[in-house]
């Protein structure tokens, strides 16, 4: 019995001078208090990826939730750029890209990460601003800066649009693509028969040869 009165006050709570003793399920820590902070660790691994676009470039910088900085870099907004900027982001599995201007100058960019897949939030240039004018940067307005309080800035802020693909965008691509593929067909085609023209006439033909022309050397056995 006596080990039993030793016992008992330590599950339950009690009160002293200094206050009210926990109980032993206060004090342990419970399997929903676990699960919760597993998930809290599982968040940390998020990365945003903040962007400044421009019309010919474009600077990003990588920070974690605790506003670490993972990465930064400046791209040209042409296709090797674009894939070596793209290359730099998939290196985080759980990464976000905040874009300034998504409806303006960031606009090609933003759809071009969405087609390929990435998560693209819509930070205003005002929120921007907002994030730059509390930066112990004293408000410097440069493109790694800029880079940086867009990220901080889609970091803080909550219910930012996400960018979906634009409907008139998959349009002009499927032209786009149509028009490339019409493009590289009559490459071939000259090519071809360029071939056949210097096995037919001496010196072959010229580089820019019209129907008519690439008709008369075949039919008439003269150089045009």
């Amino acid at each position: 019995m006596a080990l039993v009165a030793c016992v008992l006050p330590v599950a339950a709570a009690w009160s002293g001078s200094r206050g009210v003793c926990p109980t032993l399920e206060d004090a342990l820590p419970s399997r929903r208090h676990q699960i919760v902070e597993s998930k809290r660790e599982q968040c940390m691994g998020r990365v945003i990826i903040g962007m400044d676009p421009h019309k010919r470039s474009a600077t990003i910088e990588i920070i974690n939730e605790r506003e670490k900085i993972l990465g930064q870099g400046r791209f040209g907004a042409d296709r090797d750029g674009y894939m070596a900027m793209l290359k730099l982001g998939r290196q985080y599995k759980d990464r976000v890209w905040a874009v300034e201007g998504c409806n303006g100058i960031g606009r090609h960019v933003a759809q071009r990460l969405v087609a390929d897949g990435e998560t693209v939030l819509d930070v205003s240039a005002k929120l921007s601003a907002r994030a730059r004018l509390f930066d112990t940067g004293q408000g410097r307005k440069t493109d790694p800066a800029d880079a940086h309080c867009i990220a901080v800035a889609a970091l803080r802020a909550s219910g930012l649009r996400q960018v979906v693909v634009d409907d008139v965008t998959v349009a002009l691509k499927l032209l786009v693509d149509r028009r490339d593929e019409l493009g590289r067909a009559r490459s071939e085609v000259l090519s071809r028969l360029h071939q056949v023209l210097l096995e037919l006439v001496p010196g072959g033909a010229k580089q820019f040869l019209s129907a008519p022309q690439a008709r008369t050397p075949a039919q008439h056995g003269a150089a045009p």
